[in-house]
């Protein structure tokens, strides 16, 4: 199983965040969370560890939509 999206042109997927107003919603721009993603794409964490990890660090801010590609 691979950790990330397929390309077509074996190119970088590009990463995006999602704006609301203008401005990146906190979850987004904490550097913990991103290094909760980050443990789960370079170590054996499975998306489901990193899932709760990010929901337990997160709590009533998480949104799993704010983790999904688009």
């Amino acid at each position: 199983m691979s950790k990330h999206a397929a390309s077509n042109d074996n190119a970088p997927t590009p990463k995006r965040i999602k704006i609301n107003d203008g401005n990146q919603t906190a979850p987004l721009a904490d550097k913990h969370a991103w290094a909760i993603l980050e443990q789960f794409l370079t170590t054996d964490m499975t998306y489901t560890q990193m899932e709760e990890a990010l929901s337990s660090y997160l709590g009533n801010q998480y949104s799993v939509d704010d983790w999904k590609e688009f």
